[in-house]
Formats: C-alpha cells, structure tokens, sequence
C-alpha cells in the first residue's frame, strides 16, 4: 500500500473507533426486588424484559430481609458467554450481566436464598429472562 490508500484507510479505522467511544453505554435493567412472604420467594418482576440498551439484571434484597443470596444463588438456563453472574452487596444484591443481546430468546432462571440467621431457607422460585425482540 502506498501513502495515498494508507491515508484514507487509517482515517476510517479512527472514525470507527472515535464512533466505538462515543457510542451510549449499556445501563443496568431497574433492579428487581427480591421478597420472601409467607415463606416463599417473590420478585418484583416475575418475566424481566431486558432491552437491547441494559447490559444486566439486578436484583436486591430489602435491607433487614433476614435473607442472603448466597454464591450461586441465582442461575440463568443460557447458554455460556449469554450471562455473568455474581453475588453483590455482602449477599444483598446479585447481578448477572448480558454479555450478549439474543433478540427474542427467553431464560428460566432460579433465585435462591438463604436465611441470615437461623431460619429455614425458603424454595427456590424460577421466574424468566427475556430479551426483548428488536
């Protein structure tokens, strides 16, 4: 290549990358809430309809709950390099991050708790995760 093609060549890989930097950052889906009522787990949003635009899903747990996400607390039937999920919070949040929109796709996915004191921990309940078709 000479000067004259490397020119333009390198002036559309910078626009590229100024656009790549510039571009709207993913925000987080509104965080679900997470409740136990008469021993059995609830979430504020029984089917999370995730946008394109949200990079993940959290959920919280009311403070004074008595309840702990633990490690694994909640799991997502995605397939690997879809979801990355960790415990947040001291075990008061848990988030799982989209590493990748799958327009229309719908996950089960199980929440789990345990109980932060000496009580019994409450059965798994297992709700969805949708991304929202574009």
């Amino acid at each position: 290549m000479n000067a004259r093609t490397l020119g333009p060549v390198f002036g559309f890989g910078l626009a590229l990358a100024t656009a790549a930097a510039c571009a709207d950052p993913l925000v987080d889906h509104p965080t679900i809430l997470v409740t136990v009522v008469q021993g059995q787990i609830q979430v504020s949003e029984p089917r999370a309809d995730i946008l394109r635009t949200e990079g993940a899903v959290v959920w919280k747990l009311p403070a004074g709950s008595g309840y702990e996400f633990p490690k694994k607390a909640i799991v997502v039937a995605s397939p690997q390099g879809v979801h990355d999920c960790d415990v947040t919070d001291h075990g008061q949040g848990f988030r799982c991050g989209k590493l990748k929109h799958v327009s229309g796709a719908k996950y089960g996915y199980s929440v789990k708790l345990v109980s932060s004191g000496s009580g019994q921990a409450p059965p798994a309940l297992d709700p969805f995760i949708l991304h929202h078709p574009d």
